[in-house]
């Protein structure tokens, strides 16, 4: 929507973009664990801030953990890269 377009665009803002212009951010995978955590949202709607946060991170923390194990299966080398700021 407009909204998004405007306030979360990574491309407006420079210093989330590479020298080469491309984001550090793999947006499309970013969409795609956006997806993911909707499916949790009858669970947290109810929710206080600080039991939210606080699941969501377990949340997370396993999926990685999920993903990089898969990925290391299938002969991938899942890492994070630093980033030269």
């Amino acid at each position: 929507d407009t909204f998004c377009q405007v306030h979360c665009n990574p491309s407006n803002f420079p210093e989330m973009l590479r020298e080469d212009g491309k984001s550090y951010f793999n947006t499309p995978i970013a969409e795609q664990n956006n997806v993911w955590l909707g499916g949790f949202d009858s669970n947290v709607r109810e929710m206080k801030p600080l039991m939210y946060n606080f699941f969501l991170d377990e949340v997370i923390m396993l999926r990685n953990e999920v993903v990089i194990k898969r990925l290391r299966e299938q002969g991938h080398r899942p890492s994070n890269s630093p980033l030269d700021v």
